[in-house]
């Protein structure tokens, strides 16, 4: 009988000992971070422990926002900035959450190109902004005039000189880093009054852009074809300047008193028709179609 017993005992402690090594079912996910903050373009990977710790169950892990970040096997990659719930679930449905925070990459430098120019007033000139690092994104830029009375400056980076003065214009970012650049605007010499028996020199519209090229908009765009993504950054009104400078430089006379005013201050401008779109060349009747289609639009 001792020995039947003895027996039954030494099965069990190999069917005891035979379980614990397949561990057994989850009762429990322990999260390290059950909160975390990563910057956009990283890579996080989840510390966890289970109970029992030698559970060979399969774990299961989820993102409630996959646009904000994704999960693979406990590794987090941070997409855009925004809030996510990381979820790590067992096939019996123990479950744990990680509520991941995921920011924007912190701008170190607004850099604005070029640092300084001078312009006359009336003029403009075309600002651009570089953000540092180049994997810095989702930052809006908003622009503003140290003076406007010298030169204003639209939110598209187009410095437009007012009047003889010096001015800095700056970029800020959504994140308070900014960059600034020097603009210098001296005043417009008067042109001699014209007498009618002056002799003009009529310049062709390219000579007129290459002569002439801070005073436009689109200087080239009499022959070169502007592209959608260059015109859909203008406002309303510097929409309406680019088409009316294309009539402009083929001697328009315009009907309209604002922009008759407006383009006789420049010694390039001798107003001798009315041009009609059909007069224009093929490339000028193309940016012409783009550019209204885009002011139509706003």
């Amino acid at each position: 009988m001792k020995r039947v017993f003895s027996g039954l005992i030494a099965v069990l402690m190999i069917l005891t000992a035979f379980a614990s090594c397949g561990g057994g079912e989850i009762s429990e996910i322990i999260l390290i971070d059950k909160t975390k903050t990563v910057t956009v373009g990283k890579t996080y990977t989840i510390q966890y422990t289970v109970n029992p710790s030698n559970s060979k169950e399969t774990l299961l892990w989820s993102s409630s926002d996959e646009e904000v970040a994704t999960v693979e096997n406990g590794t987090v990659k941070a997409l855009k900035a925004g809030e996510t719930e990381i979820t790590v679930m067992s096939s019996k449905g123990i479950s744990a959450v990680c509520n991941l925070t995921v920011k924007d990459v912190d701008i170190t430098k607004v850099e604005i190109n070029p640092s300084s120019d001078t312009i006359k007033s009336g003029n403009t000139t075309k600002l651009d902004v570089t953000l540092y690092p180049a994997t810095a994104n989702g930052q809006n830029v908003k622009w503003s005039s140290s003076d406007p009375s010298v030169a204003t400056v639209s939110q598209t980076g187009l410095v437009t000189g007012q009047k003889a003065g010096t001015v800095e214009i700056t970029a800020t970012t959504d994140g308070g880093k900014s960059g600034s650049a020097v603009i210098k605007v001296t005043s417009k010499k008067k042109s001699k009054t014209k007498s009618s028996s002056t002799t003009y020199v009529y310049y062709t519209p390219r000579q007129i852009a290459d002569n002439y090229s801070g005073d436009f908009v689109f200087y080239d765009s009499s022959y070169r074809r502007l592209s959608s993504g260059e015109v859909a950054v203008l406002s309303y009104d510097d929409t309406q300047r680019a088409i009316n400078e294309i009539y402009a430089r083929n001697g328009n006379i315009f009907s309209s008193s604002k922009w008759s005013a407006y383009f006789s201050r420049y010694s390039w401008y001798y107003p001798r028709k009315k041009i009609s779109q059909s007069d224009c060349n093929s490339i000028e009747q193309y940016n012409l179609n783009l550019l209204i289609k885009h002011r139509n639009s706003l």
